[in-house]
């Protein structure tokens, strides 16, 4: 049930941001990277920012999560339809859009730290 209903969102997000033009990069990226307080490891992530943003306010944020063998760049830098509509909804939302990498000791990306 969980499935479709974040399907079904995911289409509606889909149509709804496709329809909006220039809207297909961020104004400003900047690369954050910090230690985890958990493990000690240098984590690192991507803030996609709207044209024009203002900060010292109260904003909404989207994190966007990349699938297997992509990165905290996935959402900047790529064009397909997914990374396109993130940018799309960020840019018309004035939000914040937070691009991890995802490093779980268990994941590729974790075992090769090791």
């Amino acid at each position: 049930m969980l499935r479709y209903v974040l399907l079904s969102v995911a289409i509606f997000i889909a149509l709804d941001v496709c329809a909006v033009a220039g809207a297909g990069a961020f104004g400003v990226v900047e690369d954050v990277e910090f230690l985890a307080g958990c493990d000690g490891v240098l984590q690192r992530y991507v803030v996609g920012l709207p044209e024009g943003f203002e900060g010292g306010r109260e904003r909404d944020v989207c994190v966007a999560l990349h699938g297997h063998g992509s990165g905290r760049w996935q959402f900047v830098r790529d064009g397909r339809d997914e990374c396109r509509s993130t940018k799309s909804s960020g840019n018309q939302g004035g939000m914040r859009v937070l691009c991890g990498k995802l490093t779980a000791a268990t994941s590729a990306a974790g075992s090769r730290r090791r």
